[in-house]
């Protein structure tokens, strides 16, 4: 077992288990439990003992973590910009018709830069 931190108050952090049971997303095992636990849900925030509620925020939690591999979805998201890029036709540098007044500019032009 680990011990997990919490963030936000217990409102907030039950507010997706509320939507995810609203949606029809939760299913609850048959238990001789069940009566407390529905009682305690149904109660919240207003019950003074509401572990129940920690229980199943922190439950679906675990099941559904945040997304830890963001920097390998933004480097192959790069990488298919990147590519999509070089797929494009790129200007062509054009060199001047040798001979030409142009092309005598250019290759002084290229003398100077080294």
């Amino acid at each position: 077992m680990r011990p997990a931190t919490e963030s936000g108050n217990k409102l907030t952090r039950f507010g997706p288990f509320s939507s995810q049971c609203r949606a029809g997303n939760v299913k609850i095992r048959r238990g001789s439990w069940n009566e407390e636990l529905f009682r305690v849900l149904e109660g919240f925030p207003d019950l003074a003992h509401d572990d129940e509620v920690d229980a199943c925020s922190g439950a679906l939690e675990m099941l559904n973590p945040h997304m830890n591999n963001w920097g390998l979805y933004e480097l192959c998201r790069q990488q298919a910009e990147a590519a999509a890029q070089r797929d494009k036709p790129q200007p062509v540098q054009s060199v001047p018709q040798p001979g030409s007044v142009q092309w005598f500019e250019w290759v002084e032009a290229q003398k100077k830069k080294g």
